[in-house]
């Protein structure tokens, strides 16, 4: 019995679920933000890059959906998310290896982007060019 649920010490209305805080990263070309929210909805980033373009690198949180539907940036999978899942499947999953390899690959080809400092450069875009048969043959062997 007692005093009404409201009024019940750490009480969570029904309607209103407990999200934690976020933290989400922003990183432009020579800029890095860090935007702190109380919750996951979608309203940070539709602050943030509401009407911008480009690649969008993010995990499968819904949240950047305002963003990148259906005029908005692209999405891309992150690999190292990818990668993680993937060591995890290893034990059961053979297949996991090859995957891991094919990550492996395309990390070589940004690394070695960065080295000759040719990132986001035509040199750049050559250097993926010329790696896709090695990553397309790891697909499909």
């Amino acid at each position: 019995m007692g005093c009404p649920p409201q009024r019940r010490r750490g009480y969570v209305p029904p309607r209103r679920r407990f999200q934690p805080p976020s933290e989400r990263t922003f990183i432009a070309d020579t800029l890095i933000a860090y935007r702190f929210s109380v919750d996951r909805s979608g309203e940070t980033p539709k602050e943030v890059l509401g009407g911008t373009k480009g690649t969008l690198v993010v995990d499968a949180y819904t949240g950047y959906d305002r963003v990148t539907q259906p005029d908005g940036r692209r999405r891309a999978g992150c690999l190292a998310r990818a990668r993680r899942k993937l060591f995890a499947a290893m034990e059961g999953e053979p297949e996991a290896r090859e995957a891991l390899d094919m990550i492996r690959d395309v990390y070589l080809v940004e690394h070695a982007a960065k080295e000759r400092d040719i990132t986001g450069t035509p040199a750049h875009r050559a250097l993926r060019q010329a790696d896709k048969p090695r990553v397309h043959r790891s697909c499909t062997s």
